[in-house]
């Protein structure tokens, strides 16, 4: 019986190892499944012969569980992500290769003079290492799980999911921000009274303002990702325009003036002196918080391996450690397409 139930839950685990690893690569289920199946019950049973016992079952549960938790990873359901591409098909051995078209051709209206203009498109092959992303360890002793009401273990990897997610979403907004102010990347900077700090508060003619620039550059409808001090100033605007583009019981701000308006806690991309700073860079004086515009489909993002590492509990320590790799990339598809409000300075 033990048999039998060590058989289906292996052929069940490389199963889904197997559905992961295809919407991962690209590569037809056909194929993964019936290869991951030979190899579980044909292959690695022959080595496992020649190893200590248990190894091999679990490294085949690890591996699946990984590719399970990658997937779970990538199954972004709200927030800005969510409506980002997933180009994750284009990556091998944790690099992004990807094609980057040359200039739009421009467009004849009622054209009568022939031959008509003509110029060769070049297309510049792009290949971008993804960024590594490495949780702290974490230790859990066997004191702390003594007479626990609940599975601690499952709830610190819970703990690095949320994590490795809050990083990917940092490091999207950071890349889709533009590093300076030019006429295809504007960068607006705000002009309302004092905040009482220094900074001069967002105001609606700000906004209607950033969203002339935007158009301007060929941005229409877009997302607006709000650092904390913007969504302050806007939740501060007359009780007119609050009771059309608030909701109260929650704080939120709703869509307005072409921008699809979201808000990310706790980080926002910094600027100093109109100049985008280096992601993680060391605050300074006159460092401002920047709400950032883009459209969507003129972004990606990429997902690369994640590996978990796990110690079980020694006779010495009688602790546990568990920390987590994932490789992942957002940028934007070139160099146009996005925008920033930063805060003026009193």
């Amino acid at each position: 019986m033990k048999k039998v139930l060590i058989f289906l839950l292996s052929t069940v685990m490389s199963f889904v190892f197997a559905k992961a690893f295809s919407a991962s690569s690209g590569i037809d289920p056909s194929i993964t499944v019936p290869v991951t199946l030979s190899l579980t019950h044909g292959v690695l049973p022959v080595i496992s012969m020649y190893m200590p016992n248990g190894i091999m079952s679990a490294v085949v549960l690890k591996r699946a569980y990984e590719a399970e938790l990658l997937r779970s990873l990538k199954e972004i359901k709200d927030g800005f992500l969510a409506r980002i591409p997933d180009r994750s098909e284009l990556v091998g051995n944790d690099v992004l290769d990807i094609t980057k078209a040359g200039v739009k051709p421009n467009v004849i209206i009622d054209n009568s003079s022939y031959p008509i203009s003509a110029s060769q498109r070049t297309d510049e092959g792009v290949v971008l290492a993804l960024r590594k992303l490495t949780t702290e360890v974490t230790v859990v002793t066997e004191d702390e799980l003594y007479a626990l009401p609940y599975d601690k273990k499952n709830s610190v990897i819970e703990d690095h999911k949320t994590a490795l997610n809050e990083s990917y979403r940092k490091l999207a907004l950071h890349s889709y921000c533009p590093s300076a102010d030019s006429v295809t990347t504007p960068v607006l900077l705000t002009t309302g009274g004092d905040d009482g700090t220094g900074r001069k508060r967002l105001t609606k003619t700000d906004l209607v303002s950033f969203r002339t620039k935007l158009n301007n550059a060929g941005i229409g409808e877009c997302d607006l990702v709000l650092c904390n001090e913007h969504v302050e100033d806007i939740l501060n605007w007359s009780e007119v325009f609050s009771a059309q583009y608030q909701v109260i019981a929650t704080g939120l701000v709703m869509p307005m003036f072409g921008f699809n308006i979201s808000q990310n806690i706790g980080y926002a991309p910094v600027f100093n002196t109109l100049t985008k700073k280096a992601y993680g860079a060391v605050g300074a004086v006159g460092d401002v918080s920047a709400s950032v515009a883009f459209i969507p489909t003129r972004m990606l993002k990429a997902y690369g391996s994640l590996k978990m590492y796990s110690k079980e509990p020694e006779p010495r320590y009688q602790q546990s450690e568990v920390n987590f790799n994932s490789y992942f990339i957002a940028v934007p598809k070139d160099s146009e397409g996005t925008g920033a409000i930063i805060s003026g300075l009193v």
